[in-house]
């Protein structure tokens, strides 16, 4: 994803769930972007929707 976009404090609160490539469903690619700042893992968007 284009984490780039996205700065702290927080993400919008539109519901556009994506799949990681940790298999589990974000409410949408800033949350995604959040938990790599977080973890400092390379998660990938394996598909648009729910896993």
């Amino acid at each position: 994803p284009n984490c780039n976009q996205y700065r702290l404090p927080g993400c919008p609160r539109d519901f556009n769930p994506v799949c990681g490539s940790d298999m589990s469903t974000y409410a949408n690619e800033c949350t995604l972007c959040m938990k790599i700042r977080e973890d400092g893992h390379d998660i990938k968007i394996i598909r648009n929707g729910p896993c």
